[in-house]
């Protein structure tokens, strides 16, 4: 008589290894992605407000450079102000006297952690319903433009 032996084959013990070597390596990629967005939606957040911070400035004449960083962030945070004069009419047939107005851009730099051609602008958009989609250049740059008065019309109100 044959007695029957309990327990698990070599064969069995070895495809449970597998699936649980699979499922645990499959955690760890979710979760390694998810902290990695958490990390890029944070930069996201930090370089909304600083060009936000930025743009108010140079709106309200209080920045007068045309680059830098920002104090109390990492180097990694740029900014740079450009700026142009347009001629504008005062009337639609281009008859009236020609004025002008200052077209200023802010342009922020900041770190992103994945490849550019990766991460898809309207994605991002799409994730930070806040976010307007014209704004975001390519991830790691954003910029906003604006018209101001010239400095001598500004200057006199």
């Amino acid at each position: 008589m044959q007695r029957s032996q309990g327990g698990f084959s070599l064969i069995e013990v070895l495809v449970a290894l597998m699936i649980v070597a699979t499922a645990i390596a499959s955690m760890q990629a979710i979760a390694s992605s998810a902290l990695q967005a958490g990390v890029e939606a944070n930069q996201l957040r930090i370089a909304k407000r600083l060009l936000r911070q930025k743009a108010e400035e140079v709106y309200a004449g209080l920045e007068t450079g045309h680059a830098g960083t920002f104090e109390g962030y990492p180097e990694t945070f740029h900014w740079s102000v450009s700026e142009q004069l347009v001629p504008v009419t005062g009337d639609p047939g281009g008859q009236g006297p020609v004025e002008s107005v200052r077209l200023v851009t802010v342009e922020l730099r900041y770190p992103v952690l994945r490849a550019a051609d990766s991460v898809d602008p309207d994605l991002l958009a799409a994730r930070f319903g806040d976010l307007d989609p014209a704004v975001l250049d390519r991830p790691g740059q954003m910029r906003v433009t604006m018209l101001l008065d010239p400095p001598e019309q500004a200057a006199s109100r």
